[in-house]
């Protein structure tokens, strides 16, 4: 029995045995080319080259400016605050409201400084609940807010450096 699979699967395999790669004979320059194209030295020279790519792509998006949303869905609270009377005495008041919140920010990084500058805008509204509750809103239209390292180093200069230096160096190999 156990040759008869012997037998079976030599004779599966046999067709696969005698289809062999087909040969050929290269010239010396041929072989030269082949090797170079697919040495490991040549694969790590391409994967260097499209890292240094994609690397300077993120250097340039960081320049650009940009944009977050934020924002809180409907957000339940319920707390118990403790009131001081007029008597010395202390009564908890409950205090149940329900908030909801929007935010816009834009950001633009100042490369020769450093700095970065945002302009804010956000909407927020909280409604009181219970008896004679009642809706309000908070809105700030803008703010602009600018930050600056006054005595740090500036990342964003010496990049504006290295990048375009990086990028030309991997890929003129």
């Amino acid at each position: 029995m156990k040759g008869m699979w012997i037998i079976l699967c030599l004779s599966a395999l046999a067709p696969s045995l005698s289809a062999q790669e087909e040969k050929r004979q290269l010239t010396i320059e041929e072989a030269m080319m082949l090797g170079q194209a697919k040495s490991v030295a040549s694969m790590e020279n391409r994967n260097n080259a499209l890292k240094s790519y994609w690397r300077f792509r993120d250097y340039k998006a960081d320049r650009l400016p940009g944009i977050s949303f934020s924002g809180t869905l409907p957000s339940l609270n319920k707390q118990l605050n403790s009131y001081q009377q007029e008597d010395g005495s202390y009564k908890f008041i409950p205090n149940n409201y329900l908030s909801e919140y929007v935010g816009l920010t834009v950001r633009q990084v100042i490369p020769f400084t450093g700095g970065e500058i945002y302009l804010e805008s956000n909407l927020e509204r909280m409604d009181q609940l219970g008896a004679g509750g009642t809706g309000r809103f908070l809105a700030v239209p803008f703010t602009v807010t600018l930050s600056q390292p006054l005595f740090a180093y500036n990342p964003y200069k010496w990049e504006k450096k290295v990048e375009p230096l990086t990028l030309e160096t991997i890929t003129s190999e």
